[in-house]
């Protein structure tokens, strides 16, 4: 087994931990540190809690990337208590979130930090990426359809989200939809006769949240490709009991209070039910792109906060084209249709919106500029800021399986 020997100059610090227990807020504080800390390896459970719960795939993912980005040399320790070594390299080749680091790392080890296996990880998760790399993919691990295109591999442009044309294309929105509706029958099999409004409408609004990542995720400021780039798609049923509704929120207080109002008009049901679509990109973020230049912790958070709001603005767009400057928007507009939730980590803020979760407070239609999207702590339109995250994660979250909808 090939094993890397530490050199005389290496710098070694304490590495960055999450454990199958880290919740939102301890992805917040990692987040923080990440840029204060400096060189330090990720120490990464495989059997991490937060991915199975709303609102923790882009979390947990937007974590990793912003701790790989913060590193000169990226280093991945495999972490898996209790099992076997080939168990542990198992599972971190088949979970999103090891996947997603490994490919965001220089080098993955062993729990002992020093042997390296990287080449062993990086054939698994390639030949994982083959199983995406074709117009209709088969959702992972039961009720969960996982994508990733690897920007630095020599495929990145997979199947399932890009028409095999010379160059590749993203696919169309109807493509999109057909590509949602059928992961639908694994991921959310008890909700068939929905399936084709949700495959339709919500299928339109991944196709924008991708399409953007396409534009805006590949390159940074300067046009420059990036040495390691992952964008991720996610869609999972996501179901949390009534009587749990705190721990199913993680602590957010945003989470708490849309799942709350949620119970409030659903009492015949003893769960809460969500289709969960999550985009999650490791590009510059959106008020950077908006601006064209890397921004400085020392401007106003509401100067930030407003280039990330004229994104869902209709008819603005930092495309040098014509026609866009709709998709964001249409976002939103759907969410608001569904009753759902939104959520959006990038740069110093975490904002979100949410929807009453029954049909008679729905408006369709063309109000999407009198929705900003309001700050995950205050719940209002007074920005916290955080520390500065790497890319852009968003969320969309819309229940199932109210009655009265």
């Amino acid at each position: 087994m090939p094993t890397r020997k530490p050199e005389p100059n290496d710098k070694f610090h304490s590495p960055m931990r999450i454990d199958k227990t880290t919740d939102l807020s301890r992805c917040e504080a990692l987040i923080a540190d990440a840029a204060k800390v400096g060189d330090r390896p990720l120490k990464l459970a495989t059997d991490w809690k937060l991915q199975a719960r709303p609102g923790g795939f882009a979390a947990g993912a937007q974590t990793i990337i912003t701790w790989a980005r913060q590193q000169s040399r990226p280093v991945l320790v495999s972490h898996a208590q209790g099992v076997d070594r080939r168990t542990a390299l198992d599972r971190l080749c088949e979970r999103p979130h090891g996947m997603i680091a490994a490919m965001m790392s220089a080098d993955t080890t062993e729990a002992d930090g020093v042997s390296s296996v990287r080449d062993e990880v990086n054939a698994r998760i390639k030949a994982q990426v083959e199983t995406m790399d074709v117009p209709v993919p088969k959702p992972q691990r039961g009720q969960e359809l996982f994508l990733m295109c690897v920007d630095h591999s020599t495929r990145p442009d997979i199947k399932a989200l890009y028409s095999p044309t010379d160059p590749p294309e993203v696919r169309s929105a109807t493509e999109f939809q057909d590509l949602l509706e059928n992961a639908l029958v694994a991921v959310a099999p008890r909700h068939g006769p929905k399936k084709a409004i949700l495959g339709e409408q919500l299928g339109s609004a991944l196709h924008e949240l991708f399409d953007n990542s396409h534009a805006h995720a590949r390159t940074d400021l300067s046009g420059r490709r990036y040495l390691r780039s992952v964008r991720c798609v996610n869609v999972a049923e996501r179901s949390i009991p009534f009587g749990k509704i705190s721990d199913g929120s993680l602590g957010a207080a945003d989470l708490q209070g849309y799942l709350t109002r949620v119970a409030d008009v659903s009492k015949s049901e003893q769960h809460a039910r969500f289709l969960e679509i999550s985009v999650v990109d490791s590009g510059p973020g959106m008020a950077a792109r908006m601006a064209s230049t890397d921004l400085d912790d020392e401007l106003d958070i509401r100067q930030e906060a407003e280039l990330v709001q004229a994104c869902f603005r209709i008819g603005i767009t930092s495309r040098q084209r014509r026609n866009y400057g709709h998709g964001l928007p249409r976002v939103l507009s759907v969410v608001r249709e569904h009753g759902g939730l939104i959520r959006l980590r990038t740069g110093r803020l975490s904002l979100y919106r949410a929807f009453a979760p029954f049909k008679v407070d729905v408006q369709k239609g063309g109000a999407e500029e009198n929705c900003p999207l309001l700050d995950s702590f205050s719940q209002s339109e007074t920005y916290t800021p955080l520390g500065r995250a790497a890319g852009t994660a968003v969320s969309l979250l819309i229940p199932v399986n109210i009655q009265n909808r």
